[in-house]
């Protein structure tokens, strides 16, 4: 999106560039003088519009509350009574006039950068407000939901750097009980209860979907609860009452407190573990359009999507598309990588997680496919370690045993 700036804009930045240059310790009280009327000019040439818009926030009473707590930091200070001013010497004026004109300077550069806020194009704290109350209001916001001021900025049709613009108006709707502040980090959050899953149950379900596509097979053991909540995004205690509800549906054998004597039990009807190639070959299937698959935004990409889960933050939909694409392209690219690859169970387990994450239906719930997402970012990211290390591993050994003998396979290390 781009915006145009006018020239009202170009002449608050030069004012307040201008006003940086001032306030500098000087022993010339000639200069002294000479920026205290530079300032008083500019707060003089700007002062009109800040009042215009003081009256056009008619509507929004936080607002005006900032635009007449901007104006009046460049009011002029009182008069001291002359009692007070015969009491006082000569250092202390000069002492009492500094810190005035430090503070004056202040006033002007907060009530400069209110101006520039209010140029810079797109809608203004009312049209934000009336926007955010009607997503609340149909559900686009939950209760209980948080909320992020620079996305609610953007997706208004603000510039990015507009964020003060959009937390005015949600102190308006702070004011009307819909929206409330986090006292230590002042992140808001829609008023009411949040409808918290039953993570449990999520993860039980799909724990039965690892199951019967074979990820998980007969007689074979699962991961540690510790493993499980690492590669599921979630917390080892839903884990752990995940495990209690397959174990009472007999899906696995479960004692608490044992490791890796979790198993999924013998007469489960279960898929025999797909081939490892026939699951990369499904993934390239779904690979469309041109992605970025390096390395890098690979890694940006897998801890934004664990983020919004962490966070409980909802990305908009169009976002967690992309997001989800991504992750599926990165992980057919890192199937490639992997072809030559070390043989042993784990790493087996891992492809084939992976695989089905990526390639099962994602639910209808927003937040539970905002879940998803979050374990195949998991286990991308696990994927791409595996990757990276067994590069390194390969220059190593070419680099000990030449690279003709580690290109033919000639190598007695397995590479």
């Amino acid at each position: 999106m781009t915006f145009e700036i006018d020239t009202t804009y170009k002449d608050l930045r030069r004012g307040l560039s201008q006003l940086a240059r001032l306030g500098v310790e000087s022993s010339d009280p000639a200069d002294t003088t000479d920026e205290r009327q530079q300032a008083q000019d500019l707060v003089d040439l700007w002062l009109p519009l800040a009042e215009t818009r003081l009256r056009e926030a008619a509507e929004s009473p936080s607002d005006q509350a900032r635009w007449r707590k901007a104006i009046q930091g460049v009011a002029p200070p009182e008069e001291p009574n002359a009692e007070g001013a015969e009491a006082e010497g000569a250092e202390a004026e000069g002492a009492e006039a500094e810190s005035d004109f430090v503070a004056f300077l202040s006033g002007a550069r907060v009530l400069l950068r209110c101006l520039l806020d209010a140029e810079r194009p797109g809608p203004q704290v009312v049209a934000i407000a009336d926007r955010v109350r009607k997503l609340i209001k149909d559900g686009e916001y939950p209760a209980g939901s948080w909320l992020n001021v620079s996305r609610i900025a953007t997706e208004a049709g603000c510039m990015a750097v507009s964020v003060e613009r959009a937390r005015v108006a949600l102190r308006d709707l702070e004011a009307e009980g819909l929206i409330t502040f986090n006292p230590s980090s002042s992140r808001p959050r829609v008023v009411g209860e949040a409808k918290e899953p039953d993570q449990p149950t999520r993860i039980a379900g799909w724990l039965r979907v690892l199951i019967a596509e074979g990820v998980y097979p007969p007689y074979s053991n699962l991961p540690t609860g510790v493993q499980l909540a690492r590669a599921l995004a979630t917390q080892p205690r839903d884990v752990t009452a995940a495990m209690r509800i397959l174990a009472t549906e007999k899906i696995l054998n479960y004692r608490p407190n044992m490791r890796r004597l979790r198993k999924p039990w013998p007469p489960t009807d279960v898929a025999p573990p797909p081939e490892i190639a026939d699951l990369a070959q499904k993934l390239r299937g779904l690979v469309a359009g041109d992605l970025d698959l390096s390395p890098s935004n690979v890694r940006i990409v897998c801890q934004r999507a664990r983020n919004w889960w962490r966070c409980r933050i909802t990305p908009p939909v169009d976002q967690l598309e992309v997001t989800f694409r991504t992750l599926v392209g990165a992980a057919s690219h890192l199937f490639t990588l992997l072809e030559t690859r070390p043989a042993y169970q784990d790493m087996d387990t891992l492809l084939r997680r992976t695989a089905v994450t990526a390639l099962v239906e994602l639910p209808d719930d927003f937040q539970e496919r905002v879940w998803r997402t979050a374990c195949l970012a998991v286990a991308v990211l696990e994927l791409q370690e595996v990757a990276t290390a067994l590069a390194r591993r390969r220059e190593y050994i070419r680099q000990v045993v030449g690279p003709d003998r580690g290109a033919t396979g000639g190598c007695i290390f397995p590479i």
